[in-house]
């Protein structure tokens, strides 16, 4: 099957045929088997005609492509600085940007701590940590930080890194060389400033193994750099107030997910939050419903189905803000 990003894009398309517009897909340049098989799969559906695979000049494909008055609209997965360029060269085309990123995720007291954990430590392991949502932190209140790291830990340990055409393993490859230096140097850093690592162990080649930084303190450059690889960074915050604090200082967090058991929790830390988008996960659906102003019978679905880790059932504000650029990846 395609996979996951592959899914992504596919809905992506999905969403230009419905509205009448021919599809042209530019594969990654260091992932590019998914797209290729995604495109494949269309037209063996019959959507040959309306879907074309664009295999071009590299990097510079997408701002021709972006450039091209007779295109009406593009969807693009790509960094930050990638979606700036897009918009200087598409003005009059509609931009769909999915910008990559990481996610933190902030655990209060009250909840599920294994099934909470489990789902964080499989969610930062889907694509080997490349996936944009994955979650790069994990930031415990107060008790609920040593079970949520205990359950991450089982995880990673019993996860092994290796070839996935081969039995037994559970994390593939980066995509690059420099991503497994990047991880090792910033793990090396978190150490040397008082973070111990767990699991984890040897890399080698494009194989980084789950690695988790255990006692992570505000200082580590690692809660300063994208971070996309098998690497989670477990922080410890007294309340609330300093679990925002430390989750608006990341530079490269896109989205703070919040695991509670009540609205007001969530509030607690939510309220306080400057400039990421806050996904909450909480099963005080009465709560949800008030803030909302919603009836059980007017929702869309069943809230209970978006109520189980690791989907997030609810955004509260959209004050995302562009991390600078660390490095040009293209």
């Amino acid at each position: 099957p395609p996979g996951r990003v592959a899914w992504r894009r596919g809905a992506a398309a999905a969403y230009a045929l419905t509205h009448g517009m021919p599809v042209l897909v530019k594969p990654s340049m260091k992932a590019p088997l998914a797209t290729v098989e995604l495109v494949r799969a269309l037209h063996e559906a019959g959507l040959g005609r309306y879907v074309s695979l664009a295999v071009g000049p590299g990097g510079r494909l997408g701002g021709i492509v972006a450039s091209d008055p007779r295109v009406r609209a593009v969807i693009s997965y790509t960094s930050p600085q990638t979606s700036l360029a897009l918009r200087r060269l598409a003005p009059r085309a509609r931009l769909l940007c999915n910008s990559m990123g990481r996610t933190i995720a902030v655990v209060l007291p009250g909840v599920d701590y294994e099934r909470v954990g489990r789902g964080i430590a499989a969610r930062r392991l889907r694509h080997a940590g490349q996936s944009c949502a994955s979650p790069a932190w994990v930031i415990g209140v107060g008790e609920a930080y040593e079970p949520v790291v205990d359950a991450v830990l089982d995880v990673f340990e019993s996860t092994p890194a290796g070839d996935p055409r081969k039995p037994g393993a559970g994390v593939g490859p980066l995509i690059a060389r420099y991503l497994v230096e990047k991880a090792e140097r910033l793990a090396a850093d978190a150490a040397a400033k008082g973070a111990q690592p767990l699991a984890g162990g040897t890399a080698w080649g494009l194989y980084y193994p789950p690695t988790l930084l255990e006692g992570t303190p505000k200082a580590a450059d690692v809660l300063d750099f994208d971070v996309p690889a098998p690497l989670l960074a477990a922080l410890k915050a007294g309340n609330p107030k300093e679990a925002a604090g430390v989750a608006d200082s990341v530079r490269y967090a896109t989205a703070v997910e919040v695991y509670a058991s009540s609205i007001r929790d969530v509030d607690e830390v939510t309220g306080r939050l400057e400039h990421t988008i806050a996904l909450v996960n909480i099963e005080d659906w009465d709560g949800v419903y008030a803030r909302l102003c919603l009836t059980p019978s007017s929702l869309p679905e069943d809230p209970a189905s978006i109520a189980q880790p690791p989907i997030a059932g609810l955004t509260l504000r959209e004050k995302a803000k562009t991390p600078p650029a660390e490095e040009d990846l293209y």
